[in-house]
């Protein structure tokens, strides 16, 4: 079945970061800026990243939870030993640039997501899981990133484990595309290809 993704709509990536979800993100938003923009996640974690500006507001764990109640959070999750928190305020942000907005999390985060989705039915929510083969996608890290093999095992293992589709999300299954990625530069038009069946023309 074909999803059309109306208005108030979000496209979410759920994987690692080795699989690309950070890198196809990006990517949408500066090739598609008409149509594409971030949906802005609280993060504790510290460190800096590139184009961290455009998707993270940095916070302490208690900053966040003085500054929104659990009502106000659609979802939060743990990643790489920092917590994450989507808040309705930055949603609605998005919103109101007329655009779809775009956001990763992990399937800890879409799975709360789902089982708090009554607080807001006009809403739909669209999600693409990057799923990583798993032989190939080794031997690419083994390759493009200079991994060992037992460390290329480990990233493996973690991207998998990152883009299950939780049982819960079996009432959206119309709305969720799993995507079979290698870790190569042939993963993005897989990825645009799994867009174009959840978003209209």
């Amino acid at each position: 079945m074909e999803v059309t993704v109306e208005d108030h709509s979000v496209v979410i990536f759920i994987g690692s970061r080795s699989a690309g979800r950070m890198q196809h993100l990006e990517r949408l938003r500066r090739q598609i800026p008409r149509r594409y923009t971030a949906l802005r996640t609280i993060t504790t974690r510290s460190e800096p990243r590139d184009n961290d500006a455009a998707w993270y507001v940095r916070m302490t764990k208690e900053a966040a939870f003085a500054a929104y109640s659990i009502d106000q959070m659609l979802t939060l999750f743990e990643e790489g030993g920092a917590r994450y928190f989507i808040v309705r305020k930055h949603l609605d942000t998005a919103f109101a640039t007329m655009q779809t907005p775009l956001v990763g999390m992990t399937p800890e985060g879409f799975e709360r997501l789902i089982m708090r989705r009554r607080s807001y039915d006009t809403v739909h929510f669209s999600a693409i899981f990057l799923q990583p083969e798993a032989d190939i996608f080794r031997e690419t890290l083994m390759q493009s990133q200079g991994l060992n093999s037992a460390q290329a095992e480990d990233e493996t293992s973690l991207a998998v484990r990152l883009s299950t589709i939780p049982p819960s999300a079996g009432s959206l299954s119309s709305s969720i595309i799993p995507v079979p990625i290698t870790g190569s530069n042939h993963d993005a038009a897989l990825v645009d290809t799994a867009l174009r069946q959840l978003v209209s023309p």
